[in-house]
């Protein structure tokens, strides 16, 4: 008798099904997310947690550490508490431009967000477009 399964409520096929469609769900979410990649001069796509956590990346080009993430978390906690102060709840996107990059910051779903990283010469339009068109998508595999 195997020892692994103890709990009845578990099956062998149950828990190959909750593997593979885990596995098939992040497969997706990366085949979305190449979809901003693949623009000129996106070099960053997160789906990310309101606490920082990262659920998914992919990048080209460009480096980010913990302390970054965590600024983007502090950055999305507190684009939330203005847009509550002025009334305004729930912000629809909060973008910052820096010298040669900007971020654009989308709310997803409670507590995720989708974070675009892109150089300043990157279509803005092009990138929204996307977002606009691929949320839904986005947010049925979180």
């Amino acid at each position: 008798m195997s020892t692994f399964n103890k709990n009845p409520g578990y099956s062998m096929t149950r828990l190959f099904k909750i593997l593979f469609t885990g596995r098939k769900g992040t497969l997706m979410l990366k085949k979305i997310l190449n979809k901003f990649l693949i623009l000129h001069d996106v070099r960053g796509v997160i789906v990310i947690r309101e606490n920082g956590g990262i659920i998914e990346s992919i990048k080209s080009g460009i480096e980010y550490e913990d302390a970054f993430m965590t600024a983007v978390s502090s950055l999305m906690v507190g684009s939330k508490a203005t847009a509550d102060t002025f009334g305004n709840s729930p912000i629809a996107m909060v973008f910052m431009e820096f010298p040669e990059y900007f971020l654009l910051l989308v709310p997803l779903k409670e507590e995720f967000f989708l974070l675009i990283i892109a150089q300043n010469t990157a279509n803005i339009g092009q990138i929204t477009y996307e977002m606009k068109k691929n949320r839904e998508d986005i947010v049925s595999l979180l």
